[in-house]
């Protein structure tokens, strides 16, 4: 094979190597940028959240833990963002609260601490189709005030 024929073939070999790693870089930036974004947004402290469970619990609506699907996040209002990357929170001293019946579609027994901003919709769509029960809670920090509401069926929209 002539020398210019190899050199082609060379270049070409690591042009494709280059054009199939391209999707690959695309794909790991995506998912660095995301992963960037959710490690800078706060999540509630474990003392925060150990004392949001201690109170609920002992509430007969609520009663054992082990029957719900716990997750706690900041307050943040999406609409109200700085930036993709470094969201201004609108409420740190307020934690929002969702339980939802464990057992039921992919709700299991355990304690979610995120800093997501998207609980209220999948809840709402996995509720439409089970019988279930939840709780919704809101959390003030400063003034130590919880508030609660227990349901029961597909909550109101």
């Amino acid at each position: 094979m002539p020398p210019i024929v190899r050199r082609l073939l060379r270049w070409a070999v690591i042009a494709l190597a280059v054009l199939a790693a391209i999707p690959v870089t695309l794909i790991a930036a995506v998912v660095g940028f995301f992963a960037l974004k959710d490690a800078m947004t706060p999540r509630p402290r474990a003392i925060e959240v150990d004392e949001i469970e201690r109170r609920l619990s002992k509430i007969p609506c609520v009663g054992p833990l082990h029957q719900w699907q716990r997750t706690y996040k900041y307050d943040i209002q999406c609409w109200e963002c700085g930036s993709l990357v470094s969201p201004r929170p609108r409420n740190l001293d307020r934690i929002i609260v969702e339980y939802d019946q464990a057992g039921l579609a992919d709700f299991e027994d355990r304690r979610i601490i995120t800093s997501g901003e998207s609980l209220g919709l999948n809840v709402v769509l996995y509720h439409w189709n089970f019988e279930t029960r939840g709780v919704s809670a809101t959390y003030d920090i400063s003034s130590d005030r919880l508030r609660y509401r227990c349901w029961t069926d597909p909550p109101s929209l």
